[in-house]
């Protein structure tokens, strides 16, 4: 009887202590290439294949360094790209939220449900989104954002809107302006791949005709800015 009863009291308490331990979320490495690291504690922790990134913590990239994540079983892709910082604020929630202190991301969130959340913010803008892929980037001196499917609720500087896929907005010196589809394709520039990893679960990366057609864009953003100003 006694031995019986330790058991029991034993088993109890293992469960108090289970019921008492929160799961904690974490990101996965899927793929990583050239100069990685996490902060961790204080220290730099260099980034392998399926290595875990947990909540709080910054994953830095070097010049030739990429790190694509999965922040929710699959649910969530992060294409880190090079000389990037990228933090992970709240992942142990149902509405979830991440930052860039400098660099670009390539993002994908599949459809939420209605109690869940997903927000990204820049040192210059804040996106939520529900279900949707996008490009944040910088560019010179000014901070941009892709908005390549679904819907994203995007303010920056003097903007704020809602918007669908294929639209590119820039911010600089806390002003807006949007390049339309139909300002792309004046340029010939089509699609969203903006990927810089081989294989990449998010997509391809760009084409040499849009690297080709990269200037054409800057003039027409430059020409937009000065616009603006008048």
């Amino acid at each position: 009887m006694h031995t019986r009863f330790i058991a029991f009291s034993a088993a109890f308490m293992l469960l108090l202590i289970a019921c008492g331990t929160a799961v904690k979320n974490t990101a996965r490495v899927s793929m990583v290439s050239g100069e990685a690291y996490v902060l961790r504690g204080g220290e730099t922790v260099p980034l392998t294949n399926n290595a875990l990134i947990s909540e709080s913590e910054t994953v830095v990239t070097g010049k030739n360094g990429a790190v694509l994540l999965d922040i929710g079983n699959g649910s969530g892709l992060v294409e880190v790209q090079h000389s990037t910082a990228f933090s992970l604020k709240t992942i142990n929630s149902p509405k979830k939220s991440v930052s860039i202190k400098r660099g670009n991301v390539w993002i994908m969130i599949k459809k939420l449900a209605a109690e869940e959340g997903f927000y990204f913010t820049t040192p210059v803008s804040s996106a939520a989104v529900r279900g949707t892929k996008f490009y944040s980037f910088e560019m010179g001196d000014m901070r941009g954002m892709c908005h390549c499917e679904g819907s994203v609720e995007y303010k920056a500087g003097d903007y704020a809107a809602t918007n669908s896929g294929d639209y590119i907005v820039f911010t600089k010196d806390n002003h807006s302006i949007v390049v339309t589809q139909d300002d792309m394709r004046s340029i010939g520039m089509r699609g969203h791949n903006h990927s810089v990893m081989n294989g990449s679960i998010i997509g391809a990366e760009p084409s040499k005709a849009a690297q080709k057609n990269m200037p054409k864009l800057m003039k027409l953003v430059e020409k937009k800015f000065a616009a603006a100003k008048q």
